[in-house]
């Protein structure tokens, strides 16, 4: 016999499975009429509470997960970093849980959350392409929120908390002008999710505004001819990886050239073979106040998710200098 699940309470009395969490732990909040009647169709039922929900009985924080592709990218670790604060500041715990990209552990975590062992979760689903996993926690409106790569379908953009991306891409063409660029290299994978096709976007309508040119890199390859290129070239890219991949094999030839590097996030060790590279950072801490916010308007029932898109301004653009 299948176990009687709290969504199952929730649909046999009509009411949504937060209000049943809270009358099996008599939320003083509840009416008693509605307590008592949740309560005795949970014991007919043969309901039994699960981890979580023991926690709770117990007067401990609810549980939230915050779950990310790894925690040596600053979009991860510094985001995790503050929601745990802002979700403590909440009365909630946060466990972080890291898919690395696997499929398979990240349909794990979410068939884990349908046993109940959070209240709900932010997500961020960077490297992972199938989210279907998903669907029978949407179906009982299990509390979800995405941050920085929004869904490929629509989960409702109140769902959604990331950065102004293409208005990031925009600035840091404008930045690497300023400091001299006159021809530029876009190093964006615009296949692999939306950041990088709004980061590409904001960064080649900028260009085509000023009447700047620019090459697309990732496709031009080692096909280049460097000899054609304009003297003050800017290489503009995603992460100091994606810029890396392609620098170190033309090193040389970048030498040979005053360029400038513009890319998210952070840069570690030396600008070379730059002259300077200018980082936008994004705000980790916004970004993580207000996917907490929303997801615990979500779990609480105090609004719905109708509010728009939460696009969030880069915080700063810092500027690393290399002469050689």
């Amino acid at each position: 016999m299948p176990k009687v699940t709290l969504y199952d309470i929730a649909r046999i009395c009509g009411v949504n499975a937060s209000t049943v969490s809270r009358a099996l732990r008599n939320d003083a909040r509840l009416k008693t009429e509605t307590i008592e009647r949740i309560q005795s169709v949970a014991e007919k039922k043969g309901y039994r509470p699960n981890l979580a929900a023991r926690y709770l009985k117990r007067g401990k924080a609810e549980i939230i997960w915050f779950i990310v592709p790894t925690l040596g990218a600053s979009v991860d670790w510094k985001s995790a970093e503050f929601a745990t604060q802002h979700a403590h500041d909440k009365g909630y715990d946060l466990a972080i849980t890291v898919h690395h990209g696997d499929q398979k552990v990240f349909d794990r975590a979410a068939e884990r959350m349908m046993q109940g062992l959070s209240a709900g979760a932010i997500i961020n689903r960077r490297d992972i392409r199938d989210l279907s996993a998903l669907d029978p926690l949407r179906k009982r409106n299990f509390p979800i929120i995405f941050i920085d790569v929004p869904p490929e379908r629509s989960y409702g953009e109140g769902l959604v908390v990331t950065t102004d991306n293409e208005a990031a891409g925009r600035e840091l063409v404008r930045r690497c002008i300023d400091a001299g660029a006159r021809q530029f290299m876009l190093l964006f994978r615009r296949g692999v999710n939306a950041v990088e096709r709004e980061r590409f976007t904001g960064a080649a309508r900028e260009l085509r505004e000023r009447g700047v040119t620019w090459v697309n890199g990732i496709t031009k390859g080692d096909g280049l001819d460097w000899e054609a290129l304009d003297e003050r070239v800017a290489l503009l890219g995603s992460s100091q990886e994606a810029v890396l991949t392609f620098a170190i094999p033309h090193a040389d030839a970048l030498r040979r050239k005053h360029c400038t590097i513009g890319c998210f996030d952070d840069w570690l060790g030396e600008a070379r073979p730059a002259e300077r590279v200018i980082v936008a950072e994004q705000d980790y801490e916004t970004i993580a106040d207000t996917a907490v916010d929303r997801l615990a308007n979500l779990i609480d029932q105090t609004d719905g998710s109708d509010h728009p898109l939460a696009r969030i301004p880069v915080s700063d653009y810092l500027t690393r200098k290399s002469y050689f």
